[in-house]
């Protein structure tokens, strides 16, 4: 049976992978920043390269998928320093530690499509922008680069995938579409006013959903290759507004919708859309989901979780 590491496995991809894994035959310990009651979650921090060596040696991994890090960018404006510590010293450390001792292991790296630029067109994997947009975006950006740098040079079994936007059941509210699902359900449940704080609704994304991106993780993991990098998003184009609108009219319910100036980043993208041509042609991944259920899944769970707390 193969061993499959996730680093940052509790959270919001890590159980979703879990059991993407775990129905495929592998057997899956993880890693998390904090203390866990489950003997296959170790408690590490990047930052301790001794910490890291030793669970490695205890796990003896043939595939490690690295989720761990800071993955918002919001966060990343007001925290950039740790950002940039987290995301880019974080992956130097897992780097060195697995060329020391554990070179074969096929090493998957979370990536985002936040290192592309300002585009009106359907971006594909060379389109790597001159100008990032956000902190959060340059850690990825130096990630990538260094990925494809000491693969080439150190011979290491590596993959980036460039994820774009995927949602799913479980996503924290300070992602767009679960904070939009939570206040519609507080709406319905009579938790607050009809009203619906919003950031900019202009913007248009490429959403996929979270089981997909997971299925991409696994056709990944014996794919063997030094420093690929894959776009792995849906390939189609849906702005925020009309997201919202979507959710509202599966809530059932009457809504205001008002500007929050606190939900604008500083540095927004208009239009950012991807092509996941090459990872189809790898692997043959392509997304299953459609956007409609998503949503539904999103709806429902925030349904069941207000629900229950109105219960206590």
């Amino acid at each position: 049976m193969k061993r499959a590491l996730i680093t940052g496995i509790t959270g919001f991809v890590g159980p979703y992978l879990r059991k993407e894994l775990e129905d495929h035959g592998y057997e899956v310990f993880g890693t998390s920043r904090n203390n866990n009651d489950d003997e296959k979650i170790f408690k590490w921090e990047l930052q301790n390269r001794e910490e890291i060596r030793k669970i490695l040696k205890e796990i003896k991994p043939d595939v490690i998928m690295h989720l761990a890090g800071q993955s918002s960018v919001h966060i990343s404006w007001q925290e950039p320093y740790n950002t940039m510590r987290t995301n880019i010293i974080g992956l130097l450390n897992l780097f060195e530690e697995v060329e020391d001792y554990f070179p074969n292991i096929k090493l998957i790296i979370a990536s985002s499509s936040e290192i592309y630029g300002i585009t009106n067109y359907i971006v594909k994997e060379d389109d790597i922008a001159l100008e990032s947009r956000s902190p959060y975006a340059i850690s990825r950006v130096a990630n990538d680069e260094f990925v494809r740098l000491i693969s080439k040079t150190r011979e290491l079994n590596t993959t980036v995938l460039r994820l774009f936007n995927h949602t799913g059941p479980g996503q924290s509210e300070t992602f767009v579409i679960p904070s939009f699902a939570k206040q519609l359900i507080e709406i319905k449940l009579g938790l607050k006013p009809p009203i619906v704080k919003v950031g900019n609704l202009e913007a248009q994304r490429d959403f996929s959903d979270v089981r997909d991106v997971c299925t991409a993780y696994r056709l990944m993991a014996n794919y063997n290759e030094k420093g690929g990098y894959y776009n792995v998003c849906s390939g189609k184009l849906i702005s925020v507004r009309d997201i919202l609108n979507l959710l509202i009219k599966m809530a059932e319910v009457k809504v205001i919708i008002e500007e929050d100036i606190e939900r604008i980043r500083p540095s927004d993208m208009p239009v950012l859309v991807g092509d996941y041509e090459k990872i189809n042609k790898a692997v043959r991944w392509k997304p299953t989901i459609p956007l409609e259920k998503t949503l539904n899944d999103i709806l429902k769970y925030w349904f069941d979780v207000l629900q229950m707390k109105q219960k206590k």
